[in-house]
């Protein structure tokens, strides 16, 4: 599947919280830069149109409750494990369903880390993620993107943190 990435949707006044809310008016943009707003999980090109077909197929049952995962549900992620990574282990039970991105970020923090442990974050993020944090009692270290043409994460500064994670936790 191709799809065009490259056509950008003018979103302003079309209920867009990316378009239309500035949070930061009082931020100083350099010579040669725009504001972009990373602080909130939104695009700005076009849904792929087997996804739009899709959401019209489900509009014929017009009640949008909570769905029950179904065997083709699951046969679809696996398929697509076995198809896109030659996995041919995965299960039912190994899959897991969250009807939220925060859910699923929530489920992954208390999996992988314990009350107390602190989540590198980069900086700016999407304030859901940090709420769920705080929520979850993860100390939160901030890791501001530098720019030059383009936003990085600096490795040093990555490194750094990572190796005193680990003498935190051996």
């Amino acid at each position: 599947m191709s799809y065009d990435f490259t056509t950008v949707l003018d979103r302003t006044g079309k209920d867009s919280l990316a378009a239309d809310v500035v949070p930061f008016e009082n931020v100083k943009v350099e010579a040669g830069y725009t504001k972009i707003p990373m602080w909130v999980a939104d695009m700005s090109f076009p849904t792929a149109p087997f996804i739009v077909d899709a959401m019209r197929a489900r509009l014929d049952m017009p009640n949008f409750g909570y769905f029950i995962p179904t065997e083709a549900y699951y046969n679809s992620i696996i398929n697509w494990h076995l198809e896109r990574k030659g996995d041919s282990g995965l299960r039912e039970d190994d899959i897991g369903y969250e009807n939220g991105v925060l859910g699923g970020v929530s489920s992954a923090v208390r999996a992988f880390s314990s009350q107390g442990d602190s989540i590198l974050v980069h900086a700016p993020t999407y304030v859901g993620f940090t709420s769920v944090l705080t929520h979850l009692g993860r100390k939160i270290v901030h890791s501001e993107l530098e720019t030059d043409e383009t936003a990085f994460i600096e490795e040093e500064e990555f490194e750094d943190w990572m190796d005193e994670l680990d003498e935190r936790h051996c």
